[in-house]
């Protein structure tokens, strides 16, 4: 909580080019809250559960400001409470997918870092498909083969509900 709030507070200063500037006395300056809100408008936010349910603090936060989207990952280094971050499996994953769809704002992000090879949220073992890394396809050097793999990927993602791949 205290990191979104240094987050929202940080992009202030983005969210001030947004209202206008009018002479003093003219225009009011925005609330706090306007700012947050605007400056959420701006914010990728990560949070920690396979389900909605599992987080309550973050189920206010997305009530509360439209945030921009949410980045989704595998897991978290040395977390007990949550060795599995966002990503069980497929069925899981879609479902966490179209219940964050239904209190984000229309045109939301729904973000994955999923580049193949070491850079991978989604695996084998958890029902996915794996890809080579970036390095391999340059390696093979087979445009055809590169095309394949990418056209999979993109539809993997998409398939789940993923709109934006780092």
């Amino acid at each position: 909580m205290r990191t979104l709030r240094f987050l929202l507070g940080l992009s202030i200063m983005l969210c001030l080019g947004i209202f206008p500037v009018r002479a003093l006395g003219e225009t009011a300056l925005p609330s706090f809250e306007e700012i947050h809100k605007k400056a959420a408008g701006v914010v990728l936010i990560g949070f920690r559960g396979t389900h909605l349910s599992q987080n309550p603090t973050f189920n206010q936060l997305l009530e509360k400001y439209p945030f921009a989207g949410v980045i989704l990952f595998e897991k978290d280094i040395d977390d007990s409470k949550f060795p599995v971050r966002n990503i069980a499996n497929p069925e899981q994953l879609k479902s966490l997918i179209q219940s964050l769809k239904s209190k984000l704002p229309p045109r939301a992000l729904i973000a994955i870092d999923q580049e193949g090879g070491y850079v991978q949220r989604l695996h084998s073992r958890n029902g996915f498909l794996d890809y080579p890394s970036h390095a391999r396809l340059g390696e093979v050097d087979q445009s055809s083969w590169t095309e394949k793999i990418s056209h999979q990927m993109s539809e993997e993602l998409s398939r789940l509900g993923f709109n934006l791949n780092f």
